[in-house]
C-alpha cells in the first residue's frame, strides 16, 4: 500500500473499559498516542494488531498488559528486535502470533510461557538451536518455527510429553531432525507436521518411522 502510517489514539478507547477483544488488524498504524491508557482496558484479553506499521515502540507497551491471553502482532516489519524480554511479562498468554517480523536472537525465553497453547514464530530472523527447555511447553497444541535461521540438531522427542500438539512447522530451517528414538514414541496426534528442509535422521536418511 502507498498509504502513510498513521497514529492511533487511545483514548478512543476511554468509553469501552469493560472491552476485552480488540482488532486493529490491516489498518496501517504506525504508532500510538496516549499510550498510557492502555493500562486502563483491564479487561482485555484479546489483542490483534496484524498487518501494521509498528516499530520496536509497541513492546514496550504491551508489556504492561499483563492480562492478556491473545496477542497477534503478525506482519509488522518494522520490528526487528532480539529481546524478547516485554514478552515474558505476559504470563497468561495462550496464543502468541509474531509471524512475518524481524525478530532476531534466541527464542529460550519463550519458554517461559508456561501457559502458551498457540506460538507462532514463522518467517523472523530468529537463529540458534531449537532449546531444550521448550519441554516446559507441555501444554502447546501449535509450534511454528518454520523460516528462521535455526540450527544444530534436535530430536522431536523433546515432545515426548505434548499430549495436545497438533500442528508443528519446524521446515525451511537448518536443522538436522532426529525423528527416531527407541525411549519414545510420538503421544500427540498430529494433523500437521513440516519438516520440509531439513536433514532427517542422518546418516540413515530415513523417513519417521512413525509416519509409516
Amino acid at each position: 500500500s502507498n498509504l502513510s502510517p498513521w497514529v492511533f489514539n487511545v483514548t478512543m478507547l476511554q468509553p469501552f473499559g469493560q472491552l476485552m477483544s480488540l482488532d486493529l488488524s490491516f489498518n496501517i498504524i504506525g504508532g500510538l498516542v496516549e499510550k498510557d491508557e492502555l493500562k486502563n482496558l483491564r479487561e482485555l484479553k484479546e489483542l490483534h494488531l496484524s498487518g501494521n506499521r509498528f516499530d520496536n515502540s509497541i513492546l514496550q507497551e504491551l508489556a504492561h498488559m499483563t492480562q492478556l491471553q491473545a496477542l497477534d502482532l503478525s506482519w509488522n516489519h518494522r520490528i526487528n528486535n532480539s529481546n524478547i524480554q516485554d514478552f515474558l511479562n505476559l504470563t497468561e498468554l495462550q496464543i502468541l502470533d509474531l509471524t512475518g517480523n524481524n525478530f532476531y536472537g534466541s527464542i529460550q525465553g519463550f519458554c517461559k510461557l508456561k501457559n502458551i497453547l498457540e506460538l507462532r514464530l514463522l518467517g523472523n530472523q530468529f537463529t540458534g538451536q531449537i532449546p531444550l527447555c521448550l519441554s516446559n511447553c507441555s501444554s502447546l497444541q501449535l509450534l511454528d518455527l518454520a523460516g528462521n535461521h535455526f540450527e544444530g540438531q534436535f530430536s522431536l522427542s523433546l515432545f515426548a510429553n505434548f499430549t495436545k500438539l497438533r500442528y508443528l512447522d519446524l521446515s525451511r530451517n537448518q536443522l538436522v531432525v532426529q525423528t527416531e528414538d527407541s525411549l519414545w514414541h510420538p503421544s500427540f496426534q498430529s494433523q500437521h507436521l513440516g519438516l520440509g528442509g531439513c536433514n532427517l535422521n542422518k546418516p540413515d536418511v530415513s523417513i519417521p518411522e512413525f509416519l509409516t
